[in-house]
């Protein structure tokens, strides 16, 4: 059973596998807004600020979870 999970609370190697998992995150750090497959138009934002902002399923093992496969806003987490 996963649990969500602030951004501002994962570790540095959850962190990792937030990044690598969710290619399409409009930051800078991803060329966003230069890069764009969705063509959305919101403000850029760095790494950092997209991380704490969200909460991500987090598996017992510490891992991210593959199921679901997508993330919250950062309130919806306890």
């Amino acid at each position: 059973m996963s649990k969500l999970i602030k951004g501002e609370n994962l570790t540095l190697n959850q962190i990792k596998q937030v990044k690598a998992a969710f290619v399409h995150r409009p930051t800078t750090e991803n060329n966003y807004p230069k890069r764009n497959p969705y063509g959305i138009k919101i403000p850029a934002v760095s790494d950092e600020q997209w991380v704490k902002e969200h909460a991500f399923y987090i598996d017992a093992n510490g891992s991210l979870a593959s199921k679901p496969n997508y993330c919250e806003p950062f309130y919806l987490a306890d």
